[in-house]
C-alpha cells in the first residue's frame, strides 16, 4: 500500500525531478537542439504532468464554453493515449463516460441558449453517433425540442444532481487511470528513494515505540514484586530510566470548570489476557490500548481528521483528549461542561477544532492547540439536547441534530429539529425540513462532498437532503423502532443504516426502499430483536478502504462484518458493558470502541492476509494495463 500511495504522489505532483534530470544530462551530451524540442513538447502538454485535476478542469471549461473541437480533442487524446490500453470492462465504462460527457455537453448548450453549438453538434458527430442508434437517435430531435429540460428523455440530464455525480465519477475515473499507469525506470529510481525515506522514518517510530514499551514493562515488573513481598526491590530497568509520574495539563472551560487533571496512569497497556483473536479470525490484534478516566458511559469516540488524536464524549459532562503520541507538547486534555455531553465531530475543514454538543443547549467549539473553547452556541429552549453533529467536508458548516426532552409516555413522539450552522459566525444559517413531521434525529451525515445529507430518525426513516437547496431529496421507512446510525457507502450508491430493531441494512439510492444487503446479528440481538438492556446509543464505521464495518453491539463488544458477508467475521471483546461508539482511524490499521464501561479501548487492527502478502506487494487493484508503451518495474506486475 506504502508503494502505491508513493507512485501515485510521484507522478501527479514530482515530474519536475526527472525533468531537471534528463535536460541536465542532454546538455552533459550536448544535445541542446533535442532540449529545444523538450521544453516545446512540455509546453503542448496535453496530459498536464498527469494531474488528472487540471486535465478535467479543461474538459469541462470546453463543455461550459461549447467549444466542441477543443473537447474533442483533449477526449481523443485521453482516449488514444489512455484508455485504449485498459482491460475490456475498464473500456466499457470509458465508452459510457464518452456518452455521459457528450450529452452533458448538449444540456450545458441549451442551458446557456446556444441552439447553434447544439445543432454544429449534430452536423459535426452525427456519423459518430449513428453508429450508436439506441443511444441517440432520440436526441437528435433536441435542437427542435421547445422545453426540452421537462421532456422525459432529457429531463434526467438536466438534474443537478446528475451532472454533480457526472463530473465527480469523470474526475475519479481520470486519476484512477493516471495512479494506475505503469512507470518507466527514471521515475522507479526517485520512488524507491521516497520508500526507503518512509521506511527509515518508519523504523525510528517503531524504535522509539519498543524504548517506551521496554521502560512500561520494567515498571511493572517493580510494581509486581512490590505486590509480592510488601518492599521495594532492586530491579531496575535495563538500559532505561524509569520516568517520573507526569501530571497532564488542566484544561478547562470558562465559568463552567473546575480545576482536574488526566495522569498517565489513565493510559494502561491491555494484553491478550482474555483472548480476543483466534487463529481462524480474519483480523489479528497486534495490540491495545485502554484509555480510562471517563467516570460515565462513552457516548462518542472520534479520530481527528488527521488520525493523531482520539476525543471522546460522556454522560459525565466532560470530553477527554487524548493524543496517540503522548508528548510533553500534546498531552492528554478534558473539557468539562454542564451536562451530559451527547455529541461530538472534529471540523473537517479546521482538523484541530472540536464540536460537541450537550444536553442542556450547548454547542462548544474547542481548540485542541489553544485548549480552550473558540465559540460557545446555544440552541431553543425548547430543543436542548443535541443528539448528533456532522460536519461539512467542503464548507466551514456543521448541521446539529437537536430534540426535546423527551417524554415519559410511551406513546409520545420527540420532536426535533435540523440545524445549518456557519462556524465563521456561529449561527443557525437554515433549518432542513423534516416531513411529514419534524420529529427527532438520532443520525446525520454528509456524503464526500457535502452536497448530501443523510439521517436516520426516531419513526424508523431514513431521509436524504440537498443541502444546496436545503431540500429533502428522497426518504423511505427503514426500521421497526429508531434508526441509531446510517453512513454512506464508500461508492456513494448505497446507505447503510443501523436499527433498534437489530438489523444492518444497506439500501440502494438508486431504486429507493430497495434493500441490498441484509447483515445478520445472531447472538448478538435476541430472536425478538430486543437488546439485553436499554441501550439507546450505538454506532458503526466503515474502515479506510471501506470493506469492512464496524458496529458497536450491546453485548459488550464491537462487531466487524465485511462486505457481502451477511454474518460478522470477528468480535472486539474486553468490554465490561454495551460498546456505544466505534470509530476507524483514517489512514491506519486502528480502531475505537467506547462502552458504557467508562472506557475506551484503541487496538491494532491487521489482516491475516496483510501479515502474509509480500513486503514488495501492493495493495493497489491493476486496471489491467498493457505494458508495451512503458516498461513495468520488475516485481510490480500487478501495479
Amino acid at each position: 500500500r506504502v508503494h502505491g500511495e508513493i507512485s501515485s504522489r510521484f507522478k501527479m505532483d514530482a515530474l519536475s525531478m526527472p525533468d531537471s534530470l534528463v535536460k541536465e544530462y542532454l546538455l552533459f551530451r550536448g544535445f541542446t537542439s533535442t532540449i529545444r524540442a523538450f521544453e516545446t513538447d512540455k509546453k503542448q502538454d496535453k496530459s498536464k504532468s498527469f494531474q488528472s485535476e487540471r486535465i478535467v478542469e479543461q474538459i469541462l471549461f470546453s463543455v461550459t464554453t461549447s467549444d466542441l473541437f477543443g473537447l474533442r480533442d483533449t477526449w481523443s487524446f485521453l482516449q488514444k493515449r489512455f484508455f485504449s490500453r485498459l482491460q475490456g470492462r475498464f473500456i466499457d465504462t470509458a465508452n459510457k463516460l464518452t456518452t455521459a460527457l457528450y450529452r452533458y455537453y448538449l444540456v450545458a448548450a441549451v442551458q446557456n441558449s446556444r441552439t447553434e453549438k447544439v445543432v454544429e453538434f449534430f452536423k459535426v458527430m452525427s456519423e459518430e453517433l449513428l453508429l450508436k442508434p439506441d443511444e441517440w437517435i432520440a436526441w437528435f430531435c433536441l435542437p427542435y425540442t421547445a422545453h426540452p429540460d421537462t421532456n422525459p428523455t432529457f429531463q434526467p440530464y438536466f438534474n443537478k444532481q446528475w451532472i454533480d455525480t457526472f463530473s465527480t465519477s469523470l474526475a475519479n475515473f481520470v486519476l484512477t487511470v493516471f495512479q494506475n499507469l505503469p512507470l518507466p525506470q527514471l521515475l522507479s529510481f526517485n520512488i524507491a528513494r521516497l520508500e526507503r525515506r518512509s521506511l527509515e522514518s518508519e523504523v525510528e517510530r517503531l524504535k522509539a515505540e519498543l524504548d517506551r514499551v521496554r521502560v512500561q514493562l520494567d515498571t511493572l515488573k517493580m510494581q509486581h514484586h512490590r505486590d509480592m513481598f510488601g518492599e521495594a526491590t532492586d530491579i531496575k530497568p535495563k538500559n532505561h530510566e524509569t520516568p517520573a509520574p507526569t501530571v497532564q495539563p488542566v484544561a478547562q472551560t470558562a465559568g463552567t470548570s473546575s480545576p482536574h487533571s488526566v495522569t498517565d496512569n489513565e493510559r494502561s497497556n491491555s494484553r491478550s489476557t482474555d483472548r480476543l483473536s483466534g487463529s481462524d479470525e480474519p483480523f489479528v490484534i497486534v495490540s491495545q490500548e485502554v484509555l480510562n478516566g471517563h467516570t460515565g458511559s462513552i457516548n462518542r469516540c472520534r479520530f481527528s481528521e488527521d488520525g493523531g488524536t482520539v476525543a471522546s464524549a460522556s454522560a459525565d459532562a466532560t470530553v477527554r483528549i487524548w493524543p496517540l503520541d503522548a508528548t510533553p507538547t500534546h498531552r492528554n486534555a478534558t473539557v468539562f461542561c454542564t451536562s451530559e455531553v451527547l455529541s461530538l465531530e472534529w471540523a473537517v475543514k479546521s482538523p484541530k477544532l472540536l464540536l460537541l454538543g450537550t444536553a442542556d443547549r450547548q454547542v462548544k467549539l474547542w481548540n485542541v492547540d489553544t485548549k480552550r473553547v473558540v465559540s460557545e452556541m446555544n440552541t431553543d429552549a425548547d430543543m436542548p439536547r443535541i443528539i448528533d453533529i456532522a460536519s461539512s467536508p467542503t464548507d466551514p458548516s456543521f448541521v446539529t441534530a437537536v430534540a426535546a426532552v423527551a417524554s415519559s409516555s410511551s406513546t409520545s413522539v420527540t420532536p426535533g429539529r435540523l440545524l445549518v450552522w456557519d462556524l465563521k459566525t456561529s449561527r443557525v444559517e437554515k433549518i432542513l425540513p423534516l416531513q411529514p413531521s419534524a420529529l427527532q434525529i438520532n443520525t446525520v451525515r454528509y456524503n464526500h462532498n457535502g452536497n448530501m445529507l443523510v439521517s436516520g430518525g426516531v419513526d424508523g426513516m431514513i431521509r436524504i437532503f440537498d443541502t444546496v437547496s436545503c431540500t429533502p431529496i428522497m426518504g423511505w421507512p427503514a426500521h421497526q423502532g429508531d434508526v441509531l446510525s446510517v453512513r454512506f457507502s464508500s461508492d456513494e450508491t448505497t446507505v447503510f443504516s443501523l436499527g433498534t430493531d437489530g438489523k444492518v441494512l444497506e439500501w440502494s439510492l438508486h431504486k429507493i426502499r430497495k434493500v441490498l444487503q441484509s447483515f445478520s446479528f445472531n447472538g448478538i440481538y435476541s430472536s425478538n430483536g430486543s437488546a439485553p438492556q436499554n441501550v439507546s446509543v450505538a454506532d458503526m464505521v466503515f474502515d479506510h478502504e471501506g470493506k469492512h464495518l464496524l458496529v458497536s453491539s450491546p453485548y459488550n463488544s464491537g462487531v466487524i462484518f465485511q462486505m457481502n458477508q451477511p454474518d460478522p467475521i470477528q468480535r472486539l471483546g474486553g468490554h465490561n458493558g454495551p460498546v456505544t461508539s466505534v470509530d476507524w482511524h483514517p489512514t491506519m490499521h486502528l480502531c475505537l470502541t467506547g462502552s458504557a464501561d467508562h472506557s475506551i479501548r484503541v487496538r491494532k487492527v491487521v489482516s491475516r492476509t496483510t501479515l502474509r502478502s509480500s513486503p514488495s506487494g501492493s495493495s493497489r487493484p491493476s486496471l489491467g494495463f498493457n505494458s508495451y508503451h512503458y516498461p513495468l518495474r520488475k516485481g510490480s506486475a500487478e501495479n
